[in-house]
Parts: C-alpha cells; structure tokens; sequence
C-alpha cells in the first residue's frame, strides 16, 4: 500500500475487507453451506403464515380450500457497523505487502468480530443493530450434551431438517468430541464440520457451551457492502474520551463501514439452547506473562 486508500482505491480496499469478512464471518460460513434468502435493502418481500395444506382430489370432486393466509409485507434496513483506526502515517506509507495484510487484518477482524456477536448473542435489536436470528429462541439445557443435543434437534421442524446449519463456539469442539456428538474426522475447531450428521460453523460469537441452529433459506439478508475511508486531518474522540488531532499527531485514521441486517422469514426458523457442553473441556487461554 503506497499511499492511504481513497477514490477508487477505498472502493477496491472495501471490497478486499468484504471478501475477507465473508471467508471468517458466521454468515459467510453459513451462506457458503445453505443460501440466505437475499434483498436489497428495504426491498418489500411478501411472508405468509404457513397454514396451506394440499390434499389429493378425485376427478369432479369439490376441492377444498381452507382459510386464506395472513400476508405480511416485510423490508429490512441495512444497518451500518463500523470502526475507525488511528495508524501513523509513516506506517501507512510503508511499501511492503506486510503493512496491507496488517491492516486488512486489524480492520477486518474488527468488523467480523462485531458481526458475529449481533447475529448470534440472542440480543434485541436496537436502532443501530439488528436482533440477533437468536432472539427470543433461547432454551437452556440440563448439562446433559446427549440429552440436551437430542431435545434441540426435536425442536426443529421435520421439513427444515434439510437445510439446517448449526452454529458452535469453536472452543466448544473438544466438549462435543468427549460427548460423542461428532469425531476428529467430521469436526475442526478451524473449520466445522459434521455433528450428528448436520453441517456445522464455529464461530467465537457464539455463547460458549451452547449449540444454535437456524434454516437460512428462511432468514432474509441485506448485504449493501463495504467501505474504506480516510483522513489525516480529523480530531478523534477516542473511547477513554480524550480527543487527538491526527494532523498534531501525523497520523491517519481509517474507518471502515458495513452495512448489513438480516431478519426471520418465519417464527420458527432458528433457536439456540445454553449450558449444554462444559465449558472447561477447551483450550485454556496462554496466561499473560
């Protein structure tokens, strides 16, 4: 990276992070096994209650018709999630490919981890964030994984069993290994993999020791994108409340921009049970020296 990005450059450095969210974040590693239903932003899409019933007819008989559906007109906003890093502009101006992957990597990760987190934690949404899919879908379990895995899987409805996604802290691998729900053959803590014979992401947004599940066909996606941007003459309000003047400084700041929301087509499109693994069966984290 020779110069900070801007003009078209912050366009194709948008697109570059886009790519990078979509191989890490959760719904990308959904999306690349079972297909969200995507819409543009507040793009009208029709939901209906799913009480239609087929019956066979004999030839000339009455046919039935029962009660009409209720019809909804659903649109969702994009929401925005952003982040803004201060970097020294000698550091941006460095020519080497290390000095990109580093702030591919600081920014991305950044936005993934907040993706993550709003798409799974079983949170309300706000006017700056969508409701986690979790949403008032949250059992808690008996600490039994056998039990607990065979009551989440009754929860689902027989016809989405095909489509169903998984969702596991990765940390969780190791208690679903010592269980017996799956083997280090069909299961990797980098991965996923297979659980019970379903596909299965890992991703840290995940509460740990618990297993969620949704069917993506039936949960609407606005994905609007990406987008970099920089200044080397704004005065920052930092998060402890201190303000810096990048130009006082010589420094940079760039901040990136996602938009993107999701929302259930249906009620009973993904549910999440707690306390179902150990949460000690994991990797413990490196103490700080």
């Amino acid at each position: 990276m020779d110069t900070m990005p801007d003009g078209d450059a912050t366009i194709d450095y948008g697109a570059r992070i886009v790519t990078m969210i979509e191989r890490r974040s959760v719904v990308g590693l959904v999306n690349a096994i079972h297909a969200f239903y995507r819409i543009g932003a507040l793009e009208p899409i029709l939901t209906a209650s799913p009480n239609a019933v087929a019956q066979w007819v004999a030839e000339g008989a009455q046919k039935p018709v029962v009660n009409g559906p209720t019809l909804d007109a659903l649109r969702v906003p994009a929401r925005k999630v952003t982040v803004t890093v201060p970097y020294s502009v000698e550091f941006l101006r460095l020519t080497h490919a290390r000095v990109d992957l580093a702030v591919n990597a600081d920014m991305t990760h950044a936005l993934r981890v907040a993706e993550d987190s709003a798409f799974c934690d079983a949170a309300p949404g706000d006017a700056a964030r969508p409701a986690s899919i979790f949403y008032e879908h949250v059992i808690t379990g008996t600490g039994d994984p056998q039990t607990d895995f065979a009551a989440l899987i009754a929860r689902i409805p027989e016809e989405y069993l095909a489509d169903v996604v998984l969702l596991l802290n990765a940390a969780d691998c190791v208690a679903l290994l010592t269980a017996g729900l799956a083997d280090n053959q069909t299961l990797s803590v980098a991965s996923g993999g297979l659980v019970a014979g379903l596909p299965a992401v890992v991703s840290g947004g995940v509460p740990r020791g618990a297993i969620g599940w949704c069917v993506p066909r039936l949960i609407a996606l606005v994905d609007e994108g990406s987008r970099i941007t920089s200044s080397d003459e704004a005065t920052l309000e930092m998060t402890d409340g201190t303000l810096v003047s990048l130009w006082e400084s010589d420094l940079a700041a760039l901040r990136g921009e996602r938009w993107i929301a999701w929302a259930p087509l249906a009620n009973n499109v993904a549910g999440m049970m707690t306390g179902v693994l150990a949460s000690n069966l994991a990797p413990t984290k490196r103490a700080k020296a």
